[in-house]
């Protein structure tokens, strides 16, 4: 029996059918949804709360996970009218993920349908011009065989989805919620290379003079109403008094101001007049390291070849304002 619960002025039904519930958790060493008979929770997949007893949910037909309305977009409307039918069999709802996935499969079973259907018809015509036993034979042997495969690959597909669809959802959904939630915590963190290592004794006075150093460049940007919240050195400390200074990371009071910063660093001396070269970049997930990485590598190789005036903008390769030839 579906679960009612009264949410606003709607009575909402989770939509059950004779599926057992689903008590999501998620496997951070796997990245997949997993059930278990001792956690009580019904984890939404799309935000991995847990969908309580006081909200608004369905569960998907194909994965059979559970659903915030909220954050499947659900209208009101439509929440209504599964919420009046939950007893219908022929009445299903299928989240984004499971959408796109049955209607590929959907699609594949009508083609393959319609090929059998022709390659019958085929059959049927040359069996008819014949008329013979002996082609009757081999036609209805041919027919088995035909039968034989597509029911195997019908099985195959069905199976295919029925066992991966919710590992392939859940664990794309995991891994896309978890870049999200790492690009987020890093909005507010710049990253900052060339300034010097400092020279102090002592842990605290080095940090104090990596803060201090900070706080100067800052107002050199004329960006003393920048809120620090922390100065890290990045890395292990280098033993050779000549070596590359480490890179620092800091973290600004707002995503707003991480953007004043970064506008005003293209102000920096460049590399080659005569002061330490000295730039920021924002704070990047190893996921964007890794594209930014490939990037880099694609825009030298395109710069071996003779192209010019070339950058990085916007994850993508582009010429650079103003560098266009002319065609008119």
């Amino acid at each position: 029996m579906p679960t009612k619960r009264v949410c606003g002025n709607l009575t909402a039904v989770k939509k059950r059918g004779n599926a057992k519930k689903v008590d999501v958790v998620i496997d951070a060493s796997s990245s997949k949804a997993v059930d278990s008979d001792d956690i009580r929770t019904y984890n939404c997949p799309d935000c991995l709360k847990e969908v309580s007893d006081d909200q608004p949910g369905l569960t998907c037909d194909g994965c059979k996970m559970w659903f915030h309305v909220a954050c499947e977009k659900v209208s009101d409307s439509v929440y209504e009218f599964l919420s009046n039918h939950g007893e219908e069999k022929s009445i299903c709802w299928f989240c984004k993920g499971c959408e796109l996935i049955f209607r590929r499969f959907s699609s594949a079973f009508v083609k393959m349908e319609e090929a059998q259907k022709r390659m019958e018809e085929k059959v049927d015509a040359i069996l008819t011009k014949l008329n013979s036993k002996s082609v009757d034979e081999e036609y209805k042997e041919v027919h088995e065989r035909i039968e034989q495969k597509v029911d195997a690959l019908t099985s195959n597909v069905e199976k295919q989805g029925s066992v991966s669809v919710q590992d392939i959802v859940c664990a794309t959904r995991t891994e896309d919620k978890v870049e999200e939630e790492e690009i987020k915590r890093r909005s507010t963190s710049i990253i900052i290379h060339g300034l010097a290592e400092p020279q102090a004794s002592t842990p605290e006075s080095r940090k104090q003079e990596d803060e201090d150093t900070t706080e100067t460049l800052l107002h050199s940007l004329n960006l003393d109403d920048i809120s620090v919240h922390s100065v890290i050195r990045l890395g292990r400390r280098p033993e050779a008094a000549d070596a590359k200074p480490r890179p620092i990371k800091m973290v600004v009071a707002s995503e707003e101001q991480k953007v004043r910063v970064l506008s005003k660093a293209k102000n920096l001396p460049r590399k080659g007049e005569g002061a330490p070269h000295i730039f920021m970049h924002q704070d990047l997930t190893p996921k964007q390291r890794k594209l930014r990485q490939e990037l880099v590598k694609e825009l030298r190789e395109r710069q071996s070849n003779g192209e010019a005036n070339l950058m990085i903008a916007n994850w993508k390769i582009v010429v650079k304002r103003g560098s266009r030839v002319d065609q008119g």
